[in-house]
């Protein structure tokens, strides 16, 4: 837009704001409480009994139906906020003015009257024009202005970061833009937001938490099936009806069911698809107070009923459908109805159906094109701001290390004079300080090396001190195992209870000294860093657990592991394998195992995955795990020392990576931990030297 344009709009704007205020000022009688609450009791038969309060008004108004019927009651209390400057309260209710209005294809109107109300808000009501600015951006998306509905979906979502009451807010304007992005085939943009999503979701508190992470979970699958990566979709389904189920609210639950259906068709499952296709949808939807989430819903279930050869029960559903506002629905819509009508036979409709979609499909391949267009040359403006930004921001500096050097020469040739009187005591302060300087550096450096030397001897102490006590527990078990052969017919129960007490605490004991021996090796020794092959590496370990794999009936599935990288092969090793033996330990008595391993390379470091279906973690616990000597259950329960994750997070570590789990109890587990693709050995040269003066 040029400079005259630009001018053109703010002038029209400021027009727009006058007109507004000559509006206010001739409706000045209706906008005082009293004059409010008479208006109420004219046209509301529900607010005749008495003056109410403020507050109980608006709360009132805030719970009227979102239809179009109730929209001048709202523009009545919205203009008693405004002359009370009741700021947040306005910017609520102005968004639900606009969202009436959008879902009556009165986008431009809906803009109108935000941009009037923002004008009218002070900037530093910084939440109350975040909330502005949301419903701007869904009512520019509608009218194809992705330019403009970008931006106001971004500055919202940096004003409610600077808010702390309304920081959670910005999951509109975040899930806005992921549909966006995922719509224009951005899937990387809508990855990113979507984490961004969940992470916020996860702070809230319930139930607007459940809420939330019903979408977030459901849309997370959706963009897995884009991308083609049909592992994950069906875990965050699960997900995500877990979530729904503990709203009360209706709209999640539909919303979770139509993207399973819609991504499950995609991948042609019929199977997995009726699972979220409802037997009742008409009495469903009726409690729906969110059109477009029904229509979306009936759109996709039509379409399973057709695909699964009985588009009779499609006819009920099509029927409740109302013809969507944007074009991509349109084109989603029309589709339905074309092979609705074909496999009815009904070809006079089937024309009807395949013109309009025709029609529309042109039209959204225009929007897209013209959609990218606008999303390129908004990218390319912000890469020439942040151009411009920088170029400024080094003038800046360079005018102010201009201006400190003119200082300091300034100041030099001030105190040039007495420093030239004061030179030869200040040369000997100097050089005093320096030498107590030097002394104290040299204390350092002695007292710096005397702590490396004693952890390395504390690391050698505790393998030799592990290493030793084997011996002697050897032999306990052997004259344990002795004793009770000889005398085991002349013993009594409680003796026999005795002997397996310390028989049991034996095998403990040597299971824990195992693993601090483990655990010592794990911190002491270097990398040895190699090439290795992941997939192989992954064969060897379960070669290793082939027996307990047996044993418990466990399902192995592998997937993008052909991959190669540099790492420590032996310890790698070691760190899937404890993953896998837990997957096998932690299992539910009513269902086999079932474990999946997976790799992806991301920002030069490899993500591995161990995912099972066994009891699951409780989130408190997430951190705790990977402490030593940790446990979550009694030695009745899972035996145990507590040290194989907290090996497998030094090892890990050594690598340069991390590691963390996400579990939800009852829902399985999933391990995640990375590897540097370029693993380096990671020992100072005076270690070196002080592991060489040891040995």
């Amino acid at each position: 837009m040029g400079p005259y344009n630009g001018k053109m709009v703010a002038y029209i704007r400021q027009v727009l704001v006058a007109l507004s205020v000559l509006v206010l000022v001739f409706q000045a009688a209706a906008q005082n409480e009293k004059g409010l609450s008479n208006y109420l009791k004219e046209h509301y038969p529900q607010w005749q009994a008495g003056d109410v309060v403020t507050a109980d008004l608006v709360d009132s108004i805030f719970r009227l139906p979102y239809t179009i019927e109730y929209i001048e009651v709202r523009r009545e209390a919205a203009s008693y906020l405004a002359e009370t400057e009741q700021y947040s309260d306005l910017a609520f209710l102005t968004t639900h003015i606009a969202e009436i209005l959008v879902s009556n294809d009165r986008p431009l109107e809906a803009q109108q009257i935000l941009f009037e109300v923002m004008d009218l808000i002070p900037e530093k009501e910084i939440g109350a024009h975040g909330l502005l600015e949301s419903a701007l951006g869904v009512s520019f998306d509608l009218t194809n202005d992705l330019g403009q509905c970008v931006q106001f979906f971004r500055s919202s979502i940096e004003k409610f970061n600077k808010d702390d009451e309304l920081r959670f807010e910005q999951v509109v304007p975040l899930g806005n833009l992921i549909f966006l992005y995922e719509e224009q085939a951005l899937y990387d943009l809508a990855l990113a937001l979507n984490t961004q999503a969940m992470a916020l979701g996860r702070e809230m508190p319930a139930p607007q938490k459940h809420y939330n992470l019903a979408y977030d979970y459901a849309t997370r699958a959706s963009l897995l099936t884009s991308l083609g990566l049909f592992d994950s979709v069906a875990y965050y389904f699960d997900l995500a009806t877990q979530q729904a189920q503990q709203t009360s609210a209706v709209s999640p639950k539909v919303f979770v069911k139509t993207m399973a259906i819609e991504s499950y068709l995609e991948q042609g499952d019929l199977e997995s698809v009726r699972q979220y296709v409802v037997d009742d949808p008409v009495a469903e939807m009726s409690a729906l107070d969110r059109p477009d989430v029904r229509d979306h819903y009936l759109v996709k279930a039509a379409r399973f009923y057709i695909a699964d050869g009985t588009a009779e029960k499609a006819t009920p559903l099509i029927q409740l459908i109302e013809v969507p506002l944007s074009t991509t629905a349109k084109v989603d819509y029309y589709t339905t109805l074309q092979a609705y009508y074909f496999e009815l036979g009904n070809l006079k409709q089937a024309r009807h159906a395949t013109d309009s979609l025709s029609k529309y499909s042109a039209q959204s391949d225009q929007e897209h094109r013209e959609n990218n267009l606008a999303l390129a040359s908004l990218e390319l403006e912000r890469e020439q701001l942040n151009e411009q930004t920088e170029i400024a921001a080094q003038k800046r500096r360079r005018q102010n290390i201009a201006l400190v050097g003119m200082s300091a020469l300034l100041a030099l040739l001030a105190w040039s004079l007495w420093v030239l009187y004061r030179s030869n005591r200040e040369r000997e302060r100097i050089n005093k300080a320096l030498s107590l300087t030097h002394e104290a550096l040299v204390g350092k450096n002695q007292e710096l090396e005397r702590y490396i030397r004693s952890n390395i001897q504390l690391e050698r102490f505790a393998h030799i001190a592990a290493h030793d006590l084997k011996a002697p527990l050897r032999t306990i078990a052997s004259f344990t195992g002795l004793l009770k052969r000889k005398i085991s017919g002349r013993l009594d129960d409680k003796e026999h209870t005795y002997l397996a007490f310390i028989e049991r605490s034996t095998s403990s004991m040597g299971a824990l000294i195992d693993d601090l021996l483990m655990y010592s090796k794990a911190n002491s020794q270097s990398l040895d860093i190699t090439k290795v092959h992941l997939a192989t590496v992954v064969q060897e370990g379960l070669r290793q657990l082939q027996y307990q794999i047996s044993e418990k009936g466990a399902t192995i599935k592998t997937s993008n592991c052909d991959i190669t990288f540099f790492a420590d092969a032996l310890k790698l090793r070691q760190v899937l394998q404890n993953l896998i033996s837990n997957a096998l330990k932690f299992h539910k008595e009513t269902e086999p195992p079932e474990i999946s391993i997976s790799a992806q390379t991301s920002n030069g470091m490899i993500q591995i995955c161990v995912s099972d279906n066994g009891i699951g973690i409780d989130p408190e616990f997430h951190n705790e795990v990977f402490e030593s000597f940790k446990t979550l259950h009694s030695q009745d329960e899972f035996e145990g020392t507590g040290m194989g994750l907290a090996i497998c997070k030094e090892i890990v570590e050594k690598h340069g990576g991390q590691i963390w789990v996400d579990s939800i109890p009852g829902f399985g587990s999933s391990f995640y931990f990375t590897v540097s693709d370029e693993a380096q050995q990671a020992s100072g040269d005076m270690g070196k030297q002080l592991r060489a003066d040891l040995n």
